[in-house]
């Protein structure tokens, strides 16, 4: 029997604050990746810092590149395997996000 692949996309925005959203998305991711999840992105860029997928519409946040990653992708390890790439495209602009993109390979 085979086993399917889990993928999820949380993103921390169903919060109504930061503050809440801070504390509920570092508890919840927490227990995610104990559950056998892994951040795609994370994984292939452990040293990458400064990758947002969110930033605030005041203060020029996303000019000066001060923001939140709170998009992610999340696999499970059977999945993991396939992945080939996991981005973050800061550059598309239109929204206080920028679109997450996860490549698999056949």
């Amino acid at each position: 029997r085979r086993r399917p692949f889990m993928l999820w996309m949380p993103t921390a925005a169903i919060v109504p604050t930061m503050v809440e959203m801070s504390v509920a998305s570092s508890a919840m991711m927490t227990e995610l990746l104990r559950s056998g999840f892994t951040d795609s992105f994370r994984a292939l860029y452990p040293e990458v810092t400064g990758a947002y997928s969110w930033w605030s519409y005041r203060y020029g946040a996303r000019a000066r590149n001060a923001g939140w990653r709170i998009d992610y992708f999340l696999v499970s390890d059977r999945l993991m395997a396939r992945v080939s790439d996991s981005l973050i495209l800061n550059d598309v602009y239109g929204s206080d996000h920028c679109p997450v993109c996860l490549l698999l390979e056949d």
